[in-house]
């Protein structure tokens, strides 16, 4: 059913979306080679998050509206995805200014949809009845899946060396 097809895309999310948030800037150093001097030059906290912050902004209102007038969730939620493996992927190619701020406007959209979505999709779908026991189910199945993100790229990073396939994997 579509509330078993919406909770997984809210756990697949959920694992993906901050571990690599989290584990970013050892990504990128095992990008760049460990080289912290590369890793200055991309001045990560500018080029990445500024734009991540600014689109987000836009996009949020923006997906509220569409959803307000009838786009369907399910469209908006394949476009989130789709940046979402995009931007995954991306983690690992981070070696200048301009893929750092590709990356941080790809999360842009990102975080602007999921808002939006994770705000109204359960009372869409739903109703308002029985809203706490679904936010309730959906907030702990996501927990586990933040939990089990940083395994996956632990386990990339024990096996392999680097982050890359399991960012990879992810995407």
């Amino acid at each position: 059913s579509s509330f078993w097809i919406l909770l997984f895309n809210n756990v697949l999310y959920s694992s993906i979306g901050p571990t690599t948030t989290l584990l970013l800037l050892d990504i990128v150093l095992d990008t760049v080679g460990g080289s912290k001097t590369a890793l200055k030059a991309i001045d990560v906290a500018t080029c990445l998050y500024l734009p991540h912050f600014m689109v987000a902004a836009v996009v949020g209102p923006v997906t509220g509206w569409m959803i307000d007038y009838g786009i369907e969730i399910k469209y908006i939620l394949f476009y989130s995805n789709m940046c979402l493996a995009f931007s995954t992927g991306l983690a690992t190619e981070i070696k200048s200014p301009v893929t750092a701020g590709l990356f941080g406007a790809m999360r842009g959209n990102v975080g602007g949809t999921r808002q939006a979505v994770k705000q109204t999709v359960w009372a869409n779908y739903y109703g308002r009845g029985h809203l706490g026991e679904i936010t309730g189910i959906s907030r702990t199945c996501e927990m586990v899946g933040m939990a089990m993100g940083p395994l996956l790229l632990g386990l990339s990073r024990e096996h392999y060396g680097q982050y890359r396939t399991g960012c990879w994997v992810m995407a």
